[in-house]
Formats: structure tokens, sequence, C-alpha cells
């Protein structure tokens, strides 16, 4: 028997054999689909493990070199902040000390025009 007598067997079948060889075949699939999944991650796992093991401890010293470059950045940018939020502050006191408009205290209009 080759495979086209057999697809025209199934063909005549009631309906629920054609079910059943449609959800047995679907898992048959989906289960070497699985598997081949489940070797290919196994195999990726650990030849990356081996790759940080036996030579590639440079790249842990690069990701501790931007480590702490990231740390120095954010420092950095927390003090230039500081920074301007204080002088930012200390000069919005002197503008309100000098100007007296923002006192209420003596805004005279210029009326000759």
């Amino acid at each position: 028997m080759n495979i086209t007598d057999k697809i025209e067997e199934i063909r005549r079948a009631p309906e629920y054999i054609r079910l059943r060889w449609v959800w047995g075949l679907t898992a048959s699939c989906m289960l070497v689909v699985i598997l081949l999944w489940m070797i290919l991650i196994k195999s990726q796992a650990s030849s990356f493990s081996q790759g940080l093991g036996s030579g590639n401890s440079n790249l842990s010293a690069e990701f501790d070199q931007q480590k702490k470059s990231i740390k120095d950045a954010t420092g950095q940018i927390k003090s230039t902040l500081d920074k301007a939020t204080q002088q930012g502050a200390s000069s919005a006191t002197n503008e309100s000390a000098n100007n007296p408009t923002d006192s209420g205290e003596g805004f005279v209009p210029n009326v000759n025009q």
C-alpha cells in the first residue's frame, strides 16, 4: 500500500475518522517540532556556557566596564541637575528681589506717549 492509496482510504472514511487522523498527525508534527526546539535550545545553552567559561572572560570584563561607565554618567547627570536647580532657585530669588513689579511695589506705567 502506498501513500496515495492511504490518502484515498482516509478520504472515503467517515468524518469522525478523518478528524482522528487530522488531530493525530497534528499532535505528531507538534511533538517533532517541540523536540527539535528543545534540542536546539539545549545545544545553544551549552555552547553559550562553554564560550563564557573557556575564553570569553573578556566579555564579562567589558560588561563590568560598561556598568561602571553608566554609573559614572548617571552620577554626572545628577550633579549637573542639582547645580542647575540650585542656580535656578538662587537666580529666581535674586530677580524677585531686584524687580519691583514682582513684589508689587512702585510700578509706574509710561503715560507720555
